[in-house]
């Protein structure tokens, strides 16, 4: 019989604190929140299931004499409807009944917590947002699930130890050191992803991308490279001249790693592989760092940069869409390198216009975005074409 009370109850809290006037403060209008019994329990009132009907109606006149419910605008047998009695003092009885909290101490307890933190870096903005939507009564979503402390103080637990994780270290020992456990951190990648996307790093694509930005890698990085330049590692001299393919090293060897020589008019950064592979050493350094960089590949670039001649030029090479200068700006803005984008601008885009693909709806909010901050003529093209290509197609 209970298992009928508890659907019943819970459908209706469920409405209840999803509800405007709950949402508000209670500042809000009231309305009633009505239940169709034969919405929750298609099988009442139908003569060839006469026990689940009778169980179904022995837990209604529970719940009416325990006061929880109310009347409905149908008594009829079969088809009756009840309300949910709205009065404050009944629903700390319900809430007591389902053994489960109120939002409203999940509320009080989280706020308390905030006010305890000693925060720092993009944590303190997340969490001054975190405190006014507690106080607006509004959602946690996508950053905390169902208003849940054990779940923000796991949040909170991650980006505290993320922020101070100053060497490279892979996705699983970082669960391990955040959760003894190699596998909890994979529960939280998204809900990372989106406060590290609105809080910290608007540029990040992927999850991955997310956990990057502070050295927790999926695989440990790498960076790949080809040109006339000679290093050293570890004692060991690498002449890339003599290569007919490329040379690559783990980024965490950038600390032993000694530039010798670099004998090239120019420095490419290539976004993709495949084009990393497809390109022309000639007169040219070029790397090949993965997507979005991480700070031990910003360091190498530095170092690169300080080693050249000062008329040696800097470039990025990427896909023309909302990511490709997304990298490109990020690369400025962390390096201090004065880059110039290498086939990405509007008459790029023109030549193999055939090839192009729609932009999504993500991609649109992406440039309009970024057309407040970067004046270039191809964040305009891609908008007024609905266009954007891969960079592997371009030769």
């Amino acid at each position: 019989m209970k298992a009928y009370e508890y659907k019943i109850l819970t459908y209706f809290i469920d409405k209840y604190e999803n509800s405007k006037y709950f949402k508000s403060g209670f500042s809000a209008p009231s309305r009633k929140i009505y239940l169709k019994i034969s919405k929750l329990f298609p099988h009442y009132g139908k003569s060839s299931y006469f026990v689940e009907t009778e169980k179904i109606e022995i837990s209604v006149s529970n719940l009416f004499k325990a006061n929880f419910i109310l009347k409905g605008r149908s008594n009829e047998f079969g088809n009756k409807e009840v309300i949910l009695n709205m009065n404050q003092d009944v629903i700390k009885r319900i809430y007591k009944y389902l053994n489960r909290k109120e939002k409203s101490d999940y509320k009080s307890r989280i706020i308390e917590e905030i006010e305890g933190l000693t925060t720092y870096s993009f944590i303190d903005e997340f969490t001054r947002y975190i405190k006014r939507q507690l106080e607006k009564n509004k959602t946690l979503s996508p950053y905390i699930d169902n208003n849940s402390l054990d779940d923000f103080l796991d949040i909170m637990n991650i980006l505290k130890k993320m922020v101070t994780q100053k060497e490279e270290i892979s996705f699983r020992k970082f669960s391990i050191l955040v959760f003894q456990d190699s596998k909890k951190l994979e529960l939280y990648k998204n809900k990372i992803f989106n406060i590290v996307k609105d809080f910290y790093e608007n540029t990040v694509e992927t999850e991955y991308d997310a956990f990057g930005c502070f050295h927790i890698l999926r695989n440990p990085s790498q960076i790949y490279i080809k040109g006339n330049i000679k290093l050293k590692i570890n004692s060991q001299i690498i002449d890339l001249n003599g290569f007919s393919d490329c040379f690559v090293f783990a980024s965490r060897d950038i600390k032993e790693l000694e530039i010798l020589s670099i004998d090239v008019k120019r420095v490419i950064t290539v976004e993709n592989l495949t084009s990393f592979y497809d390109m022309s050493t000639h007169e040219s350094m070029i790397l090949y760092l993965g997507g979005f960089h991480n700070s031990l590949s910003r360091d190498f670039l530095v170092y690169v940069y300080n080693a050249v001649q000062s008329d040696v030029r800097f470039y990025h090479f990427g896909d023309i869409d909302a990511g490709g200068f997304y990298i490109y700006q990020d690369l400025i803005n962390k390096t201090n390198i004065p880059f110039q984008t290498m086939k990405m601008d509007v008459s790029t885009l023109k030549k193999y216009q055939d090839y192009a693909l729609p932009l999504s709806t993500n991609d649109v909010k992406r440039l309009k975005k970024l057309q407040k901050i970067f004046k270039d003529p191809v964040i305009d093209y891609m908008l007024l074409h609905n266009i954007k290509l891969e960079q592997e197609i371009v030769e």
